[in-house]
């Protein structure tokens, strides 16, 4: 963890969200006081497997052919 003033942390904000988004800890101290504690919310650019299991749900017959009245449609321009 760092720790830096709130002087700094407003001359450096661009490089210090940087550093936040690729995972370092900042700590902001007012005086001798940590006041803020700074994360990044996420990982960036990273997938996690299973993050939507359970939220989807893909119901019988969704890749089931088209009828022919269904193709009709889908292929009919206006």
């Amino acid at each position: 963890m760092r720790f830096l003033s709130v002087h700094k942390f407003k001359t450096h904000l661009s490089e210090i969200i940087a550093r936040v988004e690729r995972g370092e800890e900042i700590t902001i101290k007012r005086g001798r006081d940590p006041v803020v504690r700074l994360l990044a919310i996420k990982e960036r650019g990273r997938r996690r497997p299973g993050a939507f299991k359970g939220q989807i749900v893909i119901k019988p017959g969704t890749f089931d052919p088209l009828t022919p009245d269904q193709q009709e449609l889908w292929e009919k321009k206006d």
